[in-house]
């Protein structure tokens, strides 16, 4: 009996920083049955600093064909070139995988624009008088 297979909806994707990417899972052969597939990153140019890492199972119910994974890229407000790291497939029945089960993702960098200002601190203890409160007492 034939079993559903698995594979990426691309090979290439691109996101900017501080932005995050959908990675297609597509489902193609029997659909009858319920399948599972293992989704994750793997660290090439782009360190777990700058996307949010993920290793998940995803399940395909009954006549389901595709499902979507959101992959974050995190901002750090450093001027770099593009980073790159992967979004893999990996079988969790014998014989589920199709073409292509690994995929790129570029990091670009996001325009630069200042980090935020801290906020100030807060004050506590004793409130201060104004100046009239203070000659009036």
């Amino acid at each position: 009996m034939k079993k559903g297979r698995f594979r990426l909806g691309s090979q290439e994707y691109k996101v900017r920083e501080g932005d995050f990417v959908e990675v297609a899972i597509l489902r193609e052969g029997d659909l009858s049955k319920f399948q599972k597939v293992r989704f994750c990153t793997s660290s090439r140019s782009a360190t777990e600093l700058d996307y949010k890492p993920i290793d998940t199972v995803v399940y395909f119910a009954p006549d389901e064909d595709c499902k979507w994974v959101k992959v974050e890229a995190l901002a750090d407000y450093l001027t770099e070139p593009t980073e790159y790291f992967t979004v893999q497939l990996c079988a969790m029945e014998l014989d589920s995988l199709s073409f292509p089960t690994v995929a790129t993702i570029a990091i670009e960098d996001m325009p630069r624009v200042e980090k935020p200002p801290d906020p100030p601190p807060i004050e506590t203890g004793k409130p201060r008088l104004s100046e009239r409160q203070a000659t009036h007492e």
